[in-house]
């Protein structure tokens, strides 16, 4: 023994040698005393600790010992598994050193948990009361019970357990039982240690006597305890993503705190946890941090999360409930039935995240000065927790109990004041984003905009009205709308002040994208702050537009100082148009709450609209830069006319002749119902829209944001539609158009000429004449169809070729025309289409053709076949599928999906690129082609002969499949694209499936292979789908004595049969792969069929799962959770009673078996 211990000395010591053979021969002898019997090493480990001054040595000693425990846990005796588990205790508790003493603490804590199902209750019970007997008055040893106890949570707590090589069940069942059982306890008796500990420092601090460090350790280590238990223990019922989900830990975006009911006295009865409130006030009396602080905060924070059924519904009539608060709180919380726990708990939260932030200035200087950072940031966390999980009007019932006499500063105060202090110390500023003080902002800022937006929209849906004016009310009661006010100023000046610094900056491309980028995600947040006051900061906003103007006359000649000046204004239009709406995201949006909530404020009191000031202001600008000459030679910044087109795009699709019923009334009488104000704010918009088309034809993020936000919002409603087509000013911009077509086919990008067509065509609709339609249409695509015609004519000549960037322009304006020409327009639509089609085989033919015009031929032909595919009749339609079979074979018979192989690297990458492209809009096409399907339709009519949809389909298919490499499938959008119509045709389908070609249908399996093994579940349900149908359909063609598969059942190359090898695919990853458990019901009718076609593989894959396990338990159970699965198989059928049986079977199953064999 004596030389295994100084083998073991010298073995620790060689560890910290710069010679690295000596550093791997240490490793190696800690190696192999994991290799003794643990008895012997158990024997050894004991004379090191009770011998050695080495920490190291004792370290390494304790940890290879609990390393071997655990491995060779089931072949030690049951007496020296107890032996080894009290003298681990009994070592800790006389342990000084702290590396030392969390390895013994993890020993025992990890034989408690192995052994926990192995024992009694009593047993456990009695373990459990001899730990706190081994206390008494010893504070040290009262300390180290603590860390054992939080060990002993982190163990049994499924998300922080170490790995014991021990199946899911074994752990879930511990868990279960130790939260049943001891989790109250532990919590408990932390709790009273906590309190115990802290009355004494206060006792001996009240007698002036000095109090000892171990104190305040004890202290320190129950708070730590309850904190572990809070926030560690995941209190839902589920299963943990640890053992199964690939979609990570259990903990959310944010903290979450909702134990349940059984936790309602321990956190909220009497004064269970008053003394951890007066601890937080007591720890930060001075700007000094300390341990016992920190600790405080974490608690703090954590119970600011406090949410869920451990509070009383608060519809139930307590007789503790405040009956004299503020008449706006009260009414809008519903009167005064709220739980009394409730509202004393949150009172004392917010008081203790009061003493941890206040006074709000010198706490974020000290932090802004990188000391003390964390109080900061623990504050502003437990702010918004706060706000997350509670109405504005209940936290201010809260913090009125105690009257107004009582320092309470109330959540609108306390937000306001550290609010402003973190902007005044350059929180928002893009250099100060990932500081102490910039984070505290981002929590800050989410907390105004809970506070606001949950009380106004839960008012307002309740009550309307009613609900809209209680919000304000109880904004103005709280002091939010007078705080919000000046946190938007403050915030104001400091984004212009940030925008005028920088503008002068030499930044290249890609670092003034990230600056935009990271202003834009400032301004979102601001935005519920600036319409919860919206009568001054809009005022504010106005008063900037009109000053920012003014001295842009004046600094015309000053270069710098007019860059700084325009830079402000683009800050400014950005901040406007958040400020004034919601982004539209393809919906038509409607007027925020908040703004309709101030129109009722403003109208009672006799005010001006905010938003009609701010659209005025907006309007009037909007006027200058497209009309007046001489103003729009003081702004040559294309950046200004762009935040002006962004902003004015959000303003337009709420705003502008709206057809929003909720809209307020003078607001509608100014925008939308009024005689002349609708007429002439349109007139401007498109005015400004013609105008900066000459203005900045070259500039595509100016006509970007033309083409693909101002125009859609212009367009987006009926109403606006039809006054758009009348205005004088629509004609114009039209005009420019049609007869600057040569010009803007060497400007304008051809995806902004596609926007540009779309959006231009869709203007023609209802109530307008068809003979009007049909004539606007025609003028507007006259230019392109002329074009066409010309290019036609140039491929039919000697040369045979035309210039590939005007080729591309056209088809992208037709490809607009094609996605917008539905319904009425149908007959238009095919007539352009007939006409364009032997342009685009010619086009097809050229040999110096780019690969984008093929894309763009076959995008072109899928978008025609998809706005007729409803509308169109049957002759139509196989007039049109004729056509989609020559482009077919033109694409086959030049083989235009190939890529060569002989093209320098950067060739490759962009041709692998278009290749992407190419594939996906063939397979718009085919997937376009199959919608037809849903239609009852005939392909005999008009001639069509053999052509049929399932044939186009699966001739593109056998094209497509060859083509698609790993590569290609990591793009995710093609993915789905093709797993989806892979899905469709193996259900429809599923007979010709199966008689593929050999070799095409080994590239189909391949491809199969690839989507059940994805990450995306559109794409891995889709898979299983298309397996599913195809296995169904095999096995339905061999009991009529049909071949099915034929002889593609057999894969060849080793692989065994196609069922063989999907099934043990997909039994891998559902048992050892972190497989998401909310598709294995979906996997559940493929692997029916699987198992059903093939039963030898299902035994073989049994067998293996089986033979994987060396514990005899685990083989049994294993052995007889997979003849059930068989039993269960062998009596479903495929109808979708019997498979929603065997799923619901399954399911259970499938986790037992993974949790068997899968061990951690």
């Amino acid at each position: 023994m004596e030389a295994d211990r100084a083998a073991l000395e010298r073995a620790t010591l060689q560890l910290q040698s710069p010679n690295a053979a000596a550093r791997a021969e240490a490793e190696k002898h800690l190696l192999s005393l994991q290799a003794l019997p643990v008895e012997r090493l158990f024997d050894l480990v004991v004379v090191v600790l009770g011998s050695t001054r080495d920490v190291g040595t004792r370290f390494h000693g304790v940890q290879a010992l609990r390393t071997s425990a655990v491995e060779k846990f089931a072949a030690i005796a049951p007496q020296t598994k107890l032996r080894l588990r009290d003298w681990a205790v009994e070592s800790a508790l006389s342990q000084r050193d702290e590396v030392v003493r969390s390895q013994l603490l993890a020993l025992c804590a990890v034989l408690v948990k192995r052994s926990f199902l192995e024992q009694q209750v009593e047993e456990k019970q009695s373990f459990f009361s001899r730990l706190r007997q081994h206390c008494g008055q010893d504070l040290f040893k009262t300390q180290v019970e603590l860390e054992l106890m939080q060990g002993i949570i982190s163990e049994f707590s499924h998300e922080t357990a170490s790995s014991i090589g021990m199946p899911f069940a074994f752990h879930h069942e511990c868990k279960q039982g130790f939260e049943r059982d001891f989790l109250c306890h532990v919590f408990d008796f932390a709790s009273s240690r906590g309190r115990d500990s802290y009355v004494a420092i206060k006792h001996k601090q009240q007698q002036g006597g000095q109090v000892e460090d171990q104190l305040y350790l004890t202290t320190i280590a129950s708070v730590e305890t309850m904190v572990q238990v809070l926030q560690t223990w995941d209190f839902r019922k589920r299963v943990p993503s640890r053992f199964f989900d690939a979609s990570g830990g259990s903990q959310g975006a944010t903290m979450s705190l909702k134990p349940g009911r059984a936790w309602r006295d321990r956190l909220l009865a009497g004064e269970a946890l008053d003394w951890a409130y007066d601890l937080c006030h007591a720890a930060h009396s001075t700007s000094m941090d300390t341990p016992l602080a920190s600790v405080a905060r974490q608690l703090v924070v954590i119970l600011a999360s406090l949410h869920g059924d451990v509070f009383l519904p608060d519809d139930a009539n307590y007789p503790d409930s405040p009956s004299k608060m503020s008449r706006g709180a009260v009414s809008a919380a519903g009167g005064s039935k709220i739980d009394g726990l409730k509202l004393k708990h949150l009172d004392s939260v917010q008081l203790a995240i009061q003493s941890i932030l206040h006074p709000c200035d010198q706490v974020v200087s000290l932090a802004h000065n990188m000391q003390n950072e964390q109080r900061l940031r623990d504050g502003c966390t437990a702010l918004c927790l706060l706000a997350e999980h509670n109405r504005l009007s209940v936290l201010t019932v809260a913090s009125q109990r105690r009257g107004p006499q009582s320092g309470h500063l109330g959540i609108g105060a306390l937000l306001s004041l550290v609010t402003l202090a973190c902007i005044q110390c350059g929180g928002a500023r893009d250099d100060q984003i990932d500081s102490a003080v910039g984070t505290s902002l981002t929590a800050l800022l989410e907390a105004w905009d809970y506070l606001i937006q949950t009380e106004c929209i839960v008012l307002s849906v309740r009550q309307q009205s009613i609900g809209q004016a209680q919000a304000h009310a109880l904004h103005q009661e709280t002091g939010i709308k007078d705080g919000a006010a000046h946190v938007f100023r403050s915030y104001l000046d400091s984004l212009l002040a940030e925008a005028a610094e920088t503008a002068l900056d030499d930044l290249d491309e890609e670092e003034e994208q990230q600056s935009l980028e990271m202003r834009q995600q400032k301004l979102g947040p601001i935005s519920s702050i600036a319409r919860v006051c919206a009568g001054t900061s809009f005022a504010l906003i106005v008063a900037k537009l009109s000053e920012i103007q003014q001295a842009v006359s004046r600094s015309q000649g000053d270069e710098a100082a007019l860059c700084r000046l325009l830079e402000q204004m683009c800050c400014l239009l950005e901040l406007t148009g958040y400020c004034v709406a919601d982004p539209a995201d393809g919906e038509v949006p409607l007027i925020p709450i908040l703004l309709s909530q101030q129109h009722d404020a403003a109208l009672g009191l006799g005010a001006p609209d905010p938003v009609c000031e701010v659209s005025n202001a907006l309007l009037g600008l909007v006027q200058k830069l497209g009309q007046d000459g001489h103003f729009q030679s003081q702004y040559p910044s294309p950046r200004v006319l762009e935040c002006t087109l962004q902003c004015l795009a959000k303003w337009s699709a709420t705003y502008l002749i709206s057809e929003d019923d909720k809209m307020p009334s003078r607001v509608r009488e100014a925008f939308t119902e009024g005689r002349d104000t609708p007429a002439a704010a349109l007139d401007a918009v498109v005015r400004l829209l013609g105008s900066t088309f000459v203005r900045f034809a070259g500039e595509s993020g100016v006509q970007e944001q033309c083409v693909k936000h101002l125009l859609p919002a212009l367009v987006q409603t009926r109403k606006r539609r039809v006054a758009l087509v009348k205005a004088p000013a629509w004609s114009e911009f039209l005009g420019l158009y049609v007869q600057g077509f040569d010009q803007l086919s060497l400007s304008l990008r051809g995806d902004l000429h596609r926007h540009l067509v779309k959006n231009a065509v869709k203007a023609a609709t209802k109530p307008l004449e068809e003979h009007v339609r049909l004539a606007y249409l025609r003028g507007l695509l006259d230019p392109a169809l002329k074009r066409v015609a010309s290019l036609g004519g140039a491929l039919d000549g000697k040369s045979r070729s035309v210039p590939m960037p005007q080729v591309e322009f056209v088809l992208e304006g037709l490809r607009g025309a094609a996605q917008s020409l539905t319904g009425p327009g149908l007959g238009l639509l095919l007539e352009i289409f007939a006409t364009v089609q032997p342009v685009l085989l010619k086009l097809l033919r050229v040999q110096e053709k780019s690969p984008r015009a093929v894309y763009l031929v076959l995008r072109l032909t899928a978008e025609t076949i998809e706005s007729a595919i409803s509308d169109v009749t049957p002759q139509d339609f196989v007039t049109m599928l004729g056509f989609v079979y020559e482009v077919l074979g033109e694409y086959k018979k030049q083989n235009l999906g190939a890529v060569s192989l002989q093209r320098s690297k950067a060739l490759k990458d962009e041709e692998q690129e278009e290749k992407y492209k190419n594939v996906r809009a063939l397979l718009r096409l085919l997937t376009t082609l199959t919608e037809r399907d849903m239609v009852d339709f005939t392909t005999a009519a008009g001639g069509g002969g053999g052509v049929d949809v399932a044939n186009a389909t699966f001739v593109g298919l056998e094209m497509v499949v060859p083509l698609l490499t790993p590569e290609l499938l990591a793009f995710p959008k093609l993915s789905r694209q093709y797993f989806s119509l892979m899905g469709h045709m193996c259900e429809v389908y599923a007979d010709r499936v199966c008689a593929l070609p050999a070799e095409f249908f080994r590239y189909f399996v391949d491809t199969l292979a690839f989507g059940l093994k994805a990450d995306d579940f559109q794409v891995v349900g889709n898979s299983l789908e298309a397996l599913y149908h195809l296995s169904k359909a095999h096995l339905e063609a061999l009991s009529r004595g049909q071949p099915g598969l034929g002889p593609n059942a057999q894969l060849g190359g080793g692989q065994g049969t196609f069922a063989g090898a999907m099934l043990k695919l997909l039994f891998h990853r559902l048992v050892y792969e972190n497989y998401p458990s909310s598709l294995i019901d979906m996997a559940s009718s493929a692997l029916l069929a699987l198992m059903r076609s093939d039963e030898a593989a299902f035994r073989e894959v049994g067998v293996g799962i089986i033979n994987s396990q060396a514990a005899p338990q685990s083989r049994e159970a294993l052995t007889a959770t997979l003849s059930r699965l068989a039993s269960v198989t062998a009596a479903s059928d495929f109808s979708r009673k019997s498979r929603r049986v065997f799923g619901s079977e399954f399911q259970g199953l499938i986790i037992s078996i993974r949790g068997i064999a899968k061990s951690v």
